[in-house]
């Protein structure tokens, strides 16, 4: 009794182990089919809301993967499915996931509900209420030996929601002409979002500007409540230049800051808080 293995795959014949017990010189022969086409139900999945975090915010649908054996027995390699999301800039070099189910119980489709990709996109530092780009593909993997198979990857935009709420009560803005302009009207104060599952961190992505009169109309401070009792400012007194890119330091009621150069940055905000609870400080970090 001899026992043969072959492999035949679309890219090429590979030597697998797949071992059959047949009378002599009989061989079986397994074909492994191409990736899985990935197709989504919308190219917007819209505003997410909590109201809806258990509705189905997209569906996605791939063509089944085949293992098939020419003689007809049962093909015993795992074939399993997991969707992973990048942002539509990123390489899926750290992606994140959700499971998509086996080959073997037919699955073929993953409805993602509202709440579940809220959490992923707030987990991937998306600022919650402002549209964002993000892709989708499908990983398969054939058994436990296998290069992984990776779809083409879907893009679709989605607006998420903000989930959590920040630890103590104060919601922070940037006031300031380099933004909307020193208080006056309420909407004065450019709201910063917290970012979900850290530890007083809020993250806007905004457009920064600058006047005619350099030193003046580029100034910008960070106050909480709409209200000059808890200020942020550089960590002296005096007028101090935001360097792009270095994580600075800030003081409270400290001196004004100077955006040095038009423009749209992500402007993070770290605030520090004593045993109490009470603002002590914090650190600005601004980027491209």
């Amino acid at each position: 009794m001899n026992s043969f293995f072959r492999t035949t795959a679309t890219a090429g014949a590979l030597m697998l182990g797949i071992a059959a017990c047949k009378k002599d010189e009989t061989r079986l022969v397994s074909e492994f089919g191409p990736a899985p086409v990935l197709t989504a139900s919308t190219t917007n999945a819209g505003v997410l809301t909590l109201a809806d975090a258990a509705t189905t915010a997209i569906t996605f649908n791939w063509t089944p993967y085949n293992f098939v054996l020419t003689e007809g027995a049962k093909a015993t390699s795992p074939v399993t499915y997991t969707l992973q999301i990048d942002k539509a800039s990123g390489n899926f070099s750290a992606p994140k996931e959700f499971s998509a189910g086996a080959a073997a119980d037919g699955t073929v489709s993953r409805a993602v509900k509202t709440g579940e990709l809220n959490t992923v996109l707030l987990d991937m530092m998306l600022p919650f209420g402002q549209v964002a780009q993000v892709k989708v593909r499908l990983k398969t993997v054939v058994g436990g030996n296998q290069a992984p198979l990776f779809s083409e990857a879907k893009t679709f935009t989605v607006t998420p929601y903000n989930a959590c709420v920040a630890p103590g009560t104060l919601p922070w803005g940037i006031v300031g002409p380099a933004a909307d302009g020193w208080p006056g009207p309420p909407t004065t104060d450019r709201n910063i979002p917290y970012v979900c599952g850290t530890t007083n961190a809020f993250l806007l992505r905004t457009t920064l500007t600058i006047g005619a009169s350099l030193g003046t109309t580029n100034k910008l401070k960070l106050r909480a409540n709409r209200d000059w009792t808890v200020n942020l400012g550089a960590a002296t007194s005096a007028v101090t230049p935001i360097v792009i890119g270095t994580r600075m330091p800030l003081s409270l009621g400290g001196g004004d800051l100077l955006i040095p150069t038009e423009g749209t940055y992500n402007v993070k905000l770290e605030v520090t808080l004593n045993s109490m609870g009470a603002v002590t400080g914090g650190f600005l970090t601004v980027t491209p």
